[in-house]
């Protein structure tokens, strides 16, 4: 299944049909190939497919694990979408998913970019918590 993937993915109408007809058998893809999916994804600048492709991975009850929420906030750092970045960390933590000490820093130049103190306050308490976890 996963070099189906690769040859189709190259037409961006194949990409979005393939998302929306995964509903019925995301259950039976490995884990690795959605990853892979998804890296594909946000490398190509599709960030809205890639999360919607990682919120179907959530509700079908995939075992969504650190693999693949540093596959969402590599490629959402890699176009500067801090916001959604902190929205799935804060998932992360929601789903008992740990995130590390690197995930907080990789976030927080592009807050202070924006001058955003109260975030930039956040992260910080965030990342004194990482570093407890990792303890």
């Amino acid at each position: 299944m996963g070099a189906f993937f690769c040859n189709r993915l190259r037409d961006w109408k194949t990409a979005g049909e393939i998302i929306e007809h995964l509903d019925s058998s995301l259950s039976s893809i490995s884990l690795g190939t959605l990853n892979h999916l998804l890296n594909f994804l946000g490398k190509c600048g599709k960030t809205e497919n890639m999360m919607k492709l990682f919120y179907k991975m959530v509700t079908s009850c995939s075992t969504v694990g650190l693999s693949t929420y540093e596959v969402l906030l590599r490629n959402l750092l890699v176009v500067g979408k801090w916001r959604n970045m902190l929205r799935v960390l804060q998932w992360m933590e929601d789903a008992g998913v740990h995130p590390t000490l690197y995930m907080y820093q990789s976030v927080l130049p592009y807050i202070w970019r924006d001058n955003s103190m109260d975030y930039v306050n956040l992260m910080h308490e965030k990342m004194s918590m990482a570093t407890s976890y990792s303890i």
